[in-house]
């Protein structure tokens, strides 16, 4: 079910993502182009969840159409146990799913975009950083508010 860190030694790492997608090789093609994150690589929405249960991670890159469960319903579970998360909706279906409709429920997110499938490795690699960094910062503010209300700039190191 789980196969993490294929390819990027851990004091190079980016981020941590995961991997969502029931097409082995499109999670395994994900991993030979983003070498510089630890990968976890799920093949359903359910074994999301389950390891979602367990542990964080910066990025959720989502395919939406999987069985019995789709990309789409999801999201809302994403939303409650995992809500500061930054998402990449991943699509080879773009009419099956209205990007519109998707972009409405993944609002609630930091940071979130729409990109289907077979997108440039470049962009895939761009859009990845930028969710990284708004995940980032999104974790910074939490530690500046923290240490604020703490008064103490050791609370959160």
């Amino acid at each position: 079910m789980i196969e993490e860190g294929k390819k990027a030694d851990i004091k190079n790492w980016k981020g941590e993502l995961l991997v969502v997608d029931d097409e082995k090789e499109v999670a395994e093609t994900l991993q030979d182009i983003l070498t510089d994150y630890r990968i976890t690589p799920v093949y359903s929405a359910i074994d999301a969840i389950n390891v979602l249960k367990e542990r964080t991670y910066d990025v959720i890159i989502l395919d939406m159409l999987m069985k019995p469960m789709t990309g789409a319903d999801l999201i809302p579970i994403l939303q409650e146990i995992h809500p500061n998360v930054s998402v990449i909706v991943h699509t080879g279906y773009p009419g099956l799913f209205e990007e519109k409709e998707i972009m409405e429920k993944l609002k609630g997110f930091n940071y979130f975009t729409y990109l289907v499938k077979g997108v440039n490795p470049q962009v895939l690699i761009e859009k990845v950083d930028e969710a990284i960094g708004y995940h980032n910062n999104y974790k910074e503010n939490i530690k500046s508010e923290l240490n604020e209300i703490f008064k103490n700039d050791d609370v959160c190191k």
